[in-house]
């Protein structure tokens, strides 16, 4: 992959983004919590309210919703804990006491990544296979930069003649992308629903045009093991080394967080810079600029000198850009994630094993999930 080297409205190398520790909560617009406790003893958690605690000391029976309820408890707790490792260890302490079954440590992890998303209040992401250690977050998105990109085009239509020729003269079915984008017939994991993956060597997956789903590198194996011991089809215990780096960009008006059933009293309240992006996309709006507009030019802002090999509409309202990554370490693409999530990606994409939009699939909307660009010229 080539590096992006554009100069960006703020002035800032797009592949520069080491910010120190220091400064992460200054950038965040976060508050700190200089007097924070380590943990939460019961009965002494005098900053909870009578719902909050209610809700930590009522755990549902095993296997009627102790997975949500951690998820609930840890958006209680993420108001008072801008630190991931306070945040572990109140949980742990609270689950070790209250849940009735066993909480792993990894479901923790897992579920504070979750609840930082959800929020977007993340100051810290978990490194799963380190227990105890932290990476700084992703950055927060830059609402200047991203306007000024957007405002100076291309639009939606003019995005195929923006980026460099396609030299494919038909539109190919999705077998066909497929076969161009990963040939010797490898293992891919496939799916018309999240929860309904199939892995198979290409030659024998059927009707992939009706798949809305698929990991955009090759598998291992046909499954894998997750981080809780158990076989999947899709997992990163069976993804192999990363082929394609997807970045969706998606875009929408009432971008911020909502509530979860049941919890609303013991939401955060929504994070600045989602409530900006949400802010920006009106303003665009209004000035007659679409969602896919803005996807289109920040794409094409991206593609600059790191061309993408498709771009595929989600069958929403986000597109789906393709750029071809094999052989390289994951330490040398992460700046240029990086900068995509400044730019308003989304960060989810950059486990190896996430679905992305099958390219000329079906959406279960009955929306076909055309192919808006293929340049086959790119791939390795």
């Amino acid at each position: 992959m080539k590096q992006y080297t554009q100069n960006t409205p703020t002035g800032d190398h797009p592949c520069s983004f080491e910010t120190p520790n220091s400064l992460l909560k200054q950038s965040s617009g976060l508050a700190s919590f200089p007097d924070e406790p380590a943990y939460l003893p019961s009965g002494t958690a005098d900053f909870l309210t009578t719902a909050e605690r209610r809700l930590i000391t009522s755990c549902p029976h095993a296997g009627g919703g102790v997975h949500d309820w951690t998820f609930k408890v840890l958006c209680v707790l993420s108001r008072h804990y801008s630190d991931d490792t306070r945040l572990f260890e109140a949980a742990r302490t609270i689950f070790d006491e209250f849940a009735t079954r066993r909480i792993p440590d990894g479901e923790i992890l897992r579920q504070i990544g979750n609840t930082r998303r959800y929020t977007g209040g993340a100051v810290f992401e978990v490194r799963e296979s380190s227990m105890g250690s932290f990476s700084p977050a992703w950055p927060l998105p830059d609402i200047a930069a991203i306007e000024s990109i957007v405002r100076s085009g291309p639009l939606m239509g003019q995005l195929q003649s923006a980026l460099p020729a396609c030299p494919q003269g038909r539109s190919l079915g999705s077998l066909e992308i497929l076969r161009l984008l990963f040939p010797r017939d490898p293992l891919l994991c496939c799916g018309r629903r999240l929860w309904s993956a199939q892995t198979l060597n290409l030659s024998k997956c059927d009707r992939l045009d009706e798949c809305q789903f698929i990991v955009p590198s090759p598998m291992t194996h046909t499954q894998g093991v997750t981080c809780d011991g158990k076989n999947s089809t899709r997992c990163l215990g069976n993804t192999g080394p990363r082929h394609f780096l997807v970045i969706e960009f998606d875009f929408k008006v009432d971008d911020a967080p909502g509530f979860v059933s049941g919890i609303s009293s013991c939401c955060p309240p929504q994070d600045a810079s989602t409530a900006s992006k949400s802010q920006l996309v009106s303003r665009l709006s209004h000035d007659g600029f679409t969602v896919l507009d803005i996807c289109s030019a920040l794409i094409h802002h991206l593609a600059f000198k790191v061309h993408p090999a498709l771009v595929v509409y989600s069958g929403g309202k986000s597109l789906h850009a393709w750029f071809p990554c094999m052989g390289i370490e994951d330490d040398s693409l992460k700046p240029f994630m990086r900068y995509a999530v400044q730019m308003g990606a989304d960060r989810a994409t950059w486990s190896r094993c996430q679905f992305v939009r099958m390219p000329g699939g079906l959406r279960d909307n009955g929306t076909r999930q055309a192919v808006l660009y293929f340049n086959p010229e790119v791939l390795p």
